[in-house]
């Protein structure tokens, strides 16, 4: 049984890592935030004892800022595949962080893959979460295959 709910440590996963690894946070937080300019989407899946799946959808605006933020270079600087990569491993780094916040379970993590903005779409019954990170929007889904609750 899980002693925080999932948007929870979604909320505690993204901040940690927005602080820690990218020496940032996000101004506020919310079930939503319109953000209709473009963006970067990652999805992860991961199994073990639980299975599921985490999507992020970042502006590409705040992608190229977390990007030169991580790598040490300036916002002009990092190229389209670093920033890809670094959204990458957000993805990563919060899907850690939320499920081990969740659930102390052996889980694998598959290889975050960049998607096609327009064609993705958090799956039904995900928890999610939005962070508004000044310069735009942050999106983290998470969802449990074959649970009722997450």
């Amino acid at each position: 049984m899980c002693e925080i709910s999932i948007e929870q440590a979604i909320s505690r996963a993204t901040a940690d890592v927005l602080e820690k690894m990218f020496f940032t946070g996000f101004a506020t937080e919310s079930d939503g935030i319109e953000d209709a300019g473009p963006r970067t989407t990652v999805c992860l899946v991961f199994e073990g004892e639980r299975r599921g799946m985490l999507g992020l959808s970042i502006s590409r605006d705040s992608a190229r800022t977390l990007a030169a933020d991580f790598l040490g270079t300036e916002t002009e600087g990092p190229d389209e595949s670093q920033v890809n990569e670094v959204v990458r491993e957000l993805a990563n780094m919060i899907c850690g962080d939320a499920l081990s916040a969740l659930d102390k379970c052996a889980l694998r993590l598959s290889q975050p893959e960049i998607l096609p903005a327009l064609d993705f779409v958090f799956p039904k019954g995900a928890s999610q979460r939005a962070f508004d990170l000044g310069d735009g929007v942050l999106t983290v889904g998470l969802v449990f295959q074959g649970e009722a609750h997450g």
